[in-house]
């Protein structure tokens, strides 16, 4: 085994070393229906690329521009009590 990364591992052989089946795999794919949730898996890719960026990260290339801070402004035409 090259990489031992426990995302690499085939879900068939992880059924079976967490004790979930008593069969042994022998082939790669899983014996059976494949559930409908079922998607293939990719290995977990920590600080490579596709890596997520948050939305206000300035390497986003979809960066968005917003106010992070907005200021109350009092309605046109009040008026501020004065104090003694």
């Amino acid at each position: 085994m090259r990489n031992k990364e426990i995302s690499t591992i085939p879900p068939e052989w992880s059924h079976w070393l967490n004790y979930m089946s008593d069969d042994i795999p022998t082939k790669g794919d899983m014996s059976g229906e494949r559930p409908m949730y079922f998607v293939t898996r990719e290995a977990f890719v920590t600080g490579e690329r596709p890596y997520m960026l948050p939305k206000g990260s300035w390497l986003n290339s979809e960066k968005r521009n917003w106010k992070k801070v907005s200021y109350w402004e009092p309605p046109k035409g009040s008026t501020v009590p004065k104090t003694n």
